[in-house]
């Protein structure tokens, strides 16, 4: 029971953490065509 739960935090702490660097990839992306734009 408590192996389930452990298990559970850290697939739940995981994804959160995978969606965090995927905010941060796409504000990366958003600051690189933004760069690009004001080059044109």
């Amino acid at each position: 029971m408590l192996l389930y739960l452990f298990n559970y935090l850290f697939i739940s702490i995981l994804m959160d953490v995978l969606d965090f660097t995927n905010v941060i990839q796409v504000t990366n992306l958003i600051k690189i065509f933004k760069f690009n734009f004001d080059l044109t």
